[in-house]
This record gives C-alpha cells, structure tokens and sequence, in this order.
C-alpha cells in the first residue's frame, strides 16, 4: 500500500495524484466527501459564484486588486461577503480596494462580466495567494502553463514558479494534517 508520505512527494499540480491529496486535504479538514467537493465545482457555472478570467487581463492591477474592484463596483458587494468568497479579511480587502482605485479609476467595462471562463470561489484557499489560487485552478482544469499565462495575461516562467510554489504549501498543509 503506498503510504502519505510517497503520495506527497509524487504530488504535482494539476495531475490526478495531487488532486487526490487535496480531496484528502478537504474531507479531513472540513468533513466533505470527494462527491461533495465535485458537486460544488458543478455550481461553478453559476455567475453570482464565480469571477471572469478577462479581469485578469488588467495590467495596472494585481490579480487581487483586480477582484476586488470587480466585485466591489460591478457586483455592488460589500468588503464582508467579498472577504467570504475569497477567504481574505475584510480590512485588507478595503485597503486593496482604495489602492486599485487610485491605480485604475474607471470601472471594468459590463461585458465583462459575460466572459465563458470564470473562476469560482470555491477555488480560493485561505493559504493560498490569490495568483496562486487561480493557477493551481486552471492547472486542475487540465491547462498547460502556457495556456495559463495567455489568459491570466503572465509570463509563463511566472505561472510555472507560482504553481510550485503553491504545490510546496499544499504538501506542507497536508503533512501538518
């Protein structure tokens, strides 16, 4: 039988053995079955519970800045339910949003918001950045590193370095389980 430990260090992003460590990760930490968690990531179509890659797109701002004037001006939501979705404290979140205010000052155009690839909430993790978060997401959607930084707008060596980085804290979270 193979022991935690190998499975560990075998782990990569965005294959099979690595997302059988983080349903491990889940259903240990938060009682939910791997049925569960796929039934969650069905819900990931519904708009209200998710965000569009496009914002991403952004060069002015960081992938959080971004989210947050996002959610903040065209979902009209408060720093309270943002800091839910994302797993962030609220009074950073208001920070992070005056801060993308003063970088981009107009809002994010309505079409936006009807872009085909969103990212759910779901996806974010709470020991997990944000840049983080999305890649390893993209990453379990079966998406190469190049594919990841043509859509999230990255260099490619970046959305790799991120990944690993990602993968470490994963591995690391999951020993201490």
């Amino acid at each position: 039988m193979i022991n935690n430990k190998t499975l560990q260090k075998d782990a990569k992003v965005g294959e099979p053995l690595f997302e059988e460590l983080a349903f491990k990760h889940f259903a240990k930490k938060y009682n939910i079955s791997k049925e569960e968690i796929l039934g969650l990531a069905e819900k990931k179509k519904d708009l209200d519970k998710s965000i569009p890659l496009s914002i991403l797109k952004n060069t002015k701002l960081s992938s959080l800045e971004s989210i947050v004037k996002f959610l903040r001006e065209n979902k009209k939501l408060s720093y309270n339910i943002i800091g839910n979705c994302l797993n962030r404290n609220p009074k950073t979140l208001a920070v992070t949003y005056a801060v993308s205010r003063r970088k981009m000052s107009e809002k994010f155009s309505k079409d936006a918001d009807k872009d085909d690839q969103r990212i759910p909430f779901v996806a974010f993790s709470d020991n997990l950045s944000v840049l983080e978060s999305i890649c390893v997401y993209l990453k379990s959607c079966n998406h190469t590193y190049v594919e990841i930084a043509h859509i999230i707008d990255k260099d490619q060596r970046t959305v790799w370095t991120v990944c690993k980085r990602a993968e470490i804290k994963l591995k690391r979270k999951n020993s201490e389980i």
